[in-house]
């Protein structure tokens, strides 16, 4: 969902990206394990 929501309001594809980054990131601040966000997310 969240990727889904940065698609939409993103304007362009660097925004995209940036917004993706801090998904992952706060995915991993908050202990989701990097294999579960490769495989969800990429």
């Amino acid at each position: 969902a969240a990727l889904l929501r940065a698609a939409r309001i993103c304007s362009n594809v660097e925004d995209f990206d940036m917004e993706r980054i801090r998904i992952d990131l706060s995915l991993l601040l908050n202990e989701y394990p990097p294999s579960f966000i490769s495989k969800h997310f990429h």
